[in-house]
This record gives structure tokens, sequence and C-alpha cells, in this order.
């Protein structure tokens, strides 16, 4: 298993367990408040709780994540774009 394979896997339990698969949900409870965006601090908090990575490796993988799911590139993550990758 490579490590997209792992963080998705992670990441569908985090939201089975955490969220009742509702990724609606989980997006509301990563987005900072008053702007409706995941940002790098919400996607290394969601890391954590996935139990991706370690505190030295979670802002590499948030870097990398959003470097992938950040279409637009204003560095964090809309609900349409949270919503694109997990929805699939």
């Amino acid at each position: 298993m490579n490590s997209e394979e792992e963080l998705v896997k992670k990441l569908e339990k985090l939201f089975s367990e955490k969220f009742n698969n509702d990724p609606k949900i989980g997006f509301a409870y990563y987005a900072r408040i008053g702007t409706n965006l995941v940002t790098r601090e919400g996607l290394i908090t969601l890391l954590k709780d996935a139990g991706v990575g370690n505190f030295l490796t979670r802002g590499i993988w948030a870097n990398k994540i959003l470097e992938i799911v950040d279409t637009d590139n204003d560095g964090c993550i809309s609900e349409s774009e949270f919503l694109s990758v997990l929805e699939k």
C-alpha cells in the first residue's frame, strides 16, 4: 500500500467513525469559523485526528495536500474542493 492509499484509508475511517460518513459535516468541523475554508492548520488537525504522520511530518503532508487539492491556489481548501476529493 502506498502512502496515498494509506491516507485515503485513514481518512475514510475517520469520516466513518466521527462524522457518520458525511464529508459536509467533516468539512464544517475542520473549516475555520467565519471563512468556511480549511486552512493548513485545519488540515494538520484533520491529519492528526486520522492518525496520519506525526507532529514533524503532518506539515509536509498538509503542504502536499494543498498543492493537489487547492485548485484555485488561494492557500486554503474550499468546501467544493474538499468534497470533490472525498465524494469520489
